[in-house]
């Protein structure tokens, strides 16, 4: 979700750049100071960002600060500022925090493009280039393609339009309702401040997923080829959003591959486990919520066999793999080498039941 603060920050400083402020703001440099008319000009809707975390309160963080014509906003996490702003010559500027009356003040360096202000030093946030933005919607786009596994193993189906170049959400409550909605992505080196700025000139509402670099749109919803005024009372949509918050991308601390496996019967691992067992004579049927049972025509005994599929990805390693079993309220058996796990099968012993686990121990992909 878009942090609400350096949100504030950009309209402060577009509010102070326009000069309708609520807080009182300085006067306008005088006719012939120039210096002070040039460094307005320089710095107006600028924003900044300290090279370095810094120590503040009970940690170290990153800070912002934007200028506006008569004003500044500044902050870190979640605390936030702004105060009034007088423009000197030699890039110095004087200010006064609005509430404490603290008086700060720093120095822009045009040749370098860099700010000292209030003993901290910071750097200009460039916008990401145009071509960025765009390949951010794509869907072969690497970064979304793992959000769209993830999300059909919470099963919420989406699907791309390529005629209409946008997202679909399969809302079983609305058969006759066409939803549609936007993804963005962004590059991992990508900072906070420039995602913010990019998706303040989108358009469109979006939600932001700091941490996996990803944002949606709010979904618009379509009966008979027109726009609804209001989105219809469901579980989907609700739920889309809330496991988009959730997700955690593959370049996340831990990924959810990893946390909690793969289910989704529609995965490349999943796929190709179901189609070996079927060349050795068993038929797997999906049952949902990544259970899966033995076909009847498998079953000459009559019993009902069925359990539990897991997969994970290439570069986890089996104690990865052997934590994430561990933390599940369910027996589960592990094939290390090929990535996947299986639960201990429900029903009765019988020759089925040791074929599959003789199977499922030889197989390799």
């Amino acid at each position: 979700m878009v942090d609400r603060n350096v949100l504030l920050a950009i309209v402060v400083v577009s509010l102070f750049s326009l000069g309708c402020g609520e807080s009182p703001v300085a006067p306008d440099p005088e006719v012939g100071d120039q210096a002070a008319a040039s460094l307005i000009e320089l710095l107006d809707g600028v924003c900044f960002v300290s090279n370095e975390a810094v120590e503040v309160g009970h940690g170290r963080f990153q800070k912002f600060i934007g200028f506006g014509k008569h004003g500044f906003s500044c902050g870190y996490a979640d605390v936030f500022a702004w105060g009034t702003a007088v423009y000197k010559e030699e890039g110095r500027i004087e200010g006064v925090v609005q509430g404490s009356q603290r008086e700060v003040s720093g120095r822009y360096n045009a040749a370098t493009d860099e700010l000292l202000w209030d003993g901290v030093a910071y750097r200009r946030e460039l916008p990401l280039d145009t071509e960025t933005i765009e390949e951010g919607r794509a869907a072969d786009n690497p970064r979304i393609a793992p959000l769209v596994d993830y999300l059909a193993w919470k099963h919420i189906k989406i699907a791309y339009d390529d005629e209409a170049d946008l997202w679909l959400l399969d809302a079983h409550e609305f058969p006759d309702v066409r939803i549609t909605f936007w993804i963005q992505s962004f590059p991992v080196s990508a900072s906070f401040n420039q995602m913010y700025q990019v998706l303040g000139v989108m358009e469109g509402d979006y939600s932001f997923n700091r941490d996996a670099r990803l944002a949606i749109s709010k979904p618009e919803c379509y009966k008979d080829g027109q726009l609804l005024a209001e989105t219809p009372n469901g579980e989907t949509i609700p739920q889309l959003k809330s496991w988009f918050y959730s997700y955690q991308a593959a370049d996340a601390p831990r990924s959810w591959r990893i946390n909690n496996g793969v289910r989704d019967p529609e995965n490349r691992q999943i796929k190709n486990f179901v189609a070996y067992f079927a060349d050795n004579g068993i038929d797997l049927k999906d049952e949902g919520h990544g259970g899966w049972r033995v076909a009847d025509s498998a079953g000459p005994d009559g019993i009902d066999y069925s359990f539990h599929v897991m997969t994970f990805p290439e570069d986890a390693s089996e104690e990865q793999m052997c934590q994430t079993l561990m933390g599940i309220n369910l027996a589960f058996e592990l094939n290390a080498p090929a990535r996947i796990a299986i639960s201990c099968l429900r029903g009765e012993p019988g020759t089925i039941q040791e074929k599959i686990h003789a199977l499922f121990r030889a197989y390799r992909p």
